[in-house]
């Protein structure tokens, strides 16, 4: 507890309000990364080349769409189902959902790339699934300091 007037120094979490209600409009830059090197395509001036602008993903939402896309099937055998969990939709599901947009990408006829539902599908698996382990870091901070009053 901080007394009246004082000063603390801290962390804002700027994905929670203090009622522990998640907010899921918190944007992040991601920069597109060279997979072979792990380091992002840069400019001559030390700048991401491309960067996509990814919405965070809270758990809940990450296991809704888990869910969604599992389904019971039968085994063959009298009385036994498995759950059959499509990775590809929602892995595609959950990439048009982080994606917010996107800057410095070309199609293979080098013109810019709208960022569709149909081109955010069209990307690479193993680029929609960092993006979405991307989105899933949900704790973006930043060092505060706050002062503090007692409400009259």
């Amino acid at each position: 507890m901080v007394e009246d007037g004082k000063t603390a120094r801290g962390v804002v979490l700027h994905n929670i309000q203090a009622d522990g209600t998640p907010i899921r409009s918190v944007v992040r830059p991601y920069a597109v990364t060279d997979f072979s090197t792990g380091r992002p395509y840069l400019d001559e001036a030390g700048a991401p080349l491309a960067v996509i602008q990814v919405r965070l993903l809270p758990r809940s939402r990450f296991l809704e769409i888990v869910r969604a896309h599992t389904h019971r099937v039968f085994d063959g055998r009298p009385g036994q189902w498995r759950e059959e969990y499509d990775d590809e939709a929602a892995t595609d599901a959950m990439t048009e959902e982080v994606i917010v947009d996107w800057t410095g990408l070309y199609g293979a006829d080098v013109q810019p790339l709208a960022c569709t539902p149909e081109t955010k599908r069209a990307l690479n698996y193993a680029r929609k699934k960092d993006l979405i382990n991307f989105a899933l870091q949900t704790e973006t901070v930043e060092a505060v300091e706050a002062s503090f009053r007692a409400i009259a």
